[in-house]
């Protein structure tokens, strides 16, 4: 799984393509009004994410 804050300057769109491209079964999630550090910036979300792919497992 890849969560990435839409707002992030340190994984770009290009990061995210190669990462799926070679992991291509990996779950992307993308958080709104979020930077890099997602988890301090919006944990409810993020939390709520992990949750969710770890219950998919």
């Amino acid at each position: 799984m890849l969560i990435r804050g839409a707002l992030s300057d340190v994984v770009t769109m290009e990061d995210v393509d190669y990462f799926l491209s070679v992991i291509s079964h990996a779950k992307f999630v993308e958080i709104e009004n979020a930077a890099h550090m997602i988890a301090g910036d919006r944990n409810d979300i993020f939390a709520e994410e992990a949750i969710k792919f770890l219950k998919s497992l």
